[in-house]
C-alpha cells in the first residue's frame, strides 16, 4: 500500500492506493469531511479517465474509492499507481461544471411514503422539513448501484438516516428510499432494509427518462407535501 497527497487540495487530504486483485489498483480518499472524501473521488477519476493511463481499460468509481482495471500482460500494479499519483498532483480543486439535471416527480409520505414520519422523527424534523430538503436543492448521483439504481446524496437531515430494524419484503419499483447519508430510486420491486419516504412514477434508469433540464436552468419544487419534484444532477464529474 502506498500513501500520496494531492498539493491542490485540503492538506489534510491523502489517498491510499493498494493492489486489487491481478489486474486493479484500488484507491481510497481519506478526509475527516465524508463530502470531501466524495468530492476526491469525483474529481480522481475525471482526472484518469481524460488520460487514461497506459494498459487501464476502466475507471470505476464508488461513494469514497476509485478502481483503475488493467490489462496485466500490457501493464502492472507498480505502473498504475506511479500513474495514480501523478493524476494527484495536478488534481483540480474543484469538479467540472457541467452535467445532466432530471426532474422526477415524487409523492411523498402517506400510503406512498410509509418511513417518511420515523424519518422525521429519528432526525427531529417536521415532516415537511424532510420533504424540503430533497426538492429545494439538486442531488448528486454519486454512482449506479445495483440493477443500475441512482445512489444519490446532497440532502442535509443533520445526520445519517438509520435502516429499519424489520426489512420489507417487498418494495416497489420506482420507490425513493434512505439509507445512511444516502438515497437512491429503486428500478425493480424487491426488498429493502431501506425507509421508503415515497414513490416516483418514473425512475431516472427507466425507458421512459424522467424529464431532462439544462444544468444551468433553475431547479423548481411545487405542490404540497404529498407531492413535489425530487430534482437530481448526473455528469461525468458526478458519476
Amino acid at each position: 500500500m502506498t500513501t500520496a497527497t494531492s498539493p491542490n487540495t485540503d492538506r489534510i487530504s491523502t489517498f491510499t492506493t493498494e493492489p486489487y486483485g491481478d489486474a486493479a489498483v484500488m484507491v481510497h480518499a481519506h478526509h475527516p469531511d465524508p463530502a470531501a472524501r466524495r468530492s476526491l473521488a469525483r474529481r480522481l477519476r475525471t482526472a484518469l479517465l481524460d488520460d487514461l493511463p497506459y494498459g487501464a481499460h476502466d475507471v470505476v468509481s464508488g461513494f469514497e474509492s476509485v478502481l483503475v482495471e488493467f490489462d496485466c500482460t500490457l501493464t502492472a500494479h507498480p505502473h498504475v499507481e506511479q500513474a495514480v499519483r501523478a493524476a494527484l498532483r495536478t488534481l483540480p480543486t474543484k469538479a467540472r461544471a457541467g452535467g445532466l439535471l432530471f426532474e422526477i416527480p415524487v409523492v411523498f409520505g402517506g400510503e406512498y411514503g410509509p418511513d417518511l414520519t420515523d424519518v422525521a422523527a429519528e432526525h427531529g424534523l417536521t415532516e415537511q422539513a424532510v420533504v424540503d430538503a430533497y426538492t429545494t436543492h439538486p442531488l448528486t448521483i454519486d454512482l449506479l448501484g445495483t440493477a443500475m439504481s441512482p445512489m444519490m446524496h446532497g440532502a442535509d437531515l443533520g445526520g445519517e438516516t438509520t435502516r429499519r430494524a424489520e426489512p420489507r419484503t417487498r418494495v416497489e419499483r420506482g420507490s425513493l428510499p434512505l439509507a445512511g447519508p444516502n438515497a437512491l430510486l429503486y428500478p425493480v420491486t424487491g426488498p429493502t432494509g431501506r425507509r421508503v419516504i415515497g414513490p416516483a412514477p418514473r425512475s431516472a434508469s427507466s425507458r421512459s427518462p424522467a424529464t431532462r433540464r439544462s444544468p444551468t436552468a433553475p431547479a423548481t419544487a411545487s405542490g404540497s407535501c404529498a407531492s413535489r419534484q425530487l430534482t437530481g444532477t448526473h455528469g461525468p464529474t458526478d458519476p
